[in-house]
């Protein structure tokens, strides 16, 4: 399993427990489950690139742009 594999399986767990969570409102589930999205998207786009590195600060730029 590849340090990517490993992260999207971290943050997809984080994004099911999140959902799950007593303890938040509606709306924080919400936040954290869209910025878990935003996170696994850039994993998914970018694994295994070593380009990524030199893109990284446009393509977070355009995720974020993206969720508004």
């Amino acid at each position: 399993m590849s340090k990517d594999d490993v992260r999207l399986e971290v943050l997809s767990q984080a994004r099911e427990l999140a959902a799950d969570a007593p303890n938040l409102t509606p709306a924080q589930v919400d936040e954290i489950v869209k910025l878990l999205d935003v996170l696994i998207e850039a994993i998914e786009r970018n694994a295994g690139t070593e380009e990524a590195e030199r893109l990284a600060r446009p393509l977070a730029e355009g995720l974020v742009q993206n969720r508004n």
